[in-house]
């Protein structure tokens, strides 16, 4: 648990929870579900669920599991395997 900002670059595994924010590199990996998250900004792999209020998917970023968000931006290019809950409240 973390109270601002995270930024994985390398590969981490194991869940995270915190009203902060994370930002997961272009090289980074993730494998784990991400909870209660304010801000999650994806540039490489996410093996897991994410919940967040806004979820930002960049480049040729990759999540294999469910999210859950109120706000959702994704680039061409990524990859999705998972159901996606958008909504505002």
């Amino acid at each position: 648990e973390f109270a601002r900002l995270l930024r994985i670059d390398g590969q981490f595994e194991g869940s995270l929870s915190s009203e902060g924010s994370l930002v997961i590199g272009r090289g980074g990996g993730l494998k784990g579900n991400v909870e209660n998250m304010n801000t999650v900004q994806c540039s490489g792999r996410i093996e897991g669920n994410i919940q967040a209020d806004t979820v930002e998917l960049l480049g040729s970023a990759e999540v294999h599991g469910n999210i859950t968000a109120k706000s959702l931006k994704m680039e061409s290019g990524v990859v999705v395997c998972g159901t996606l809950n958008v909504h505002a409240d």
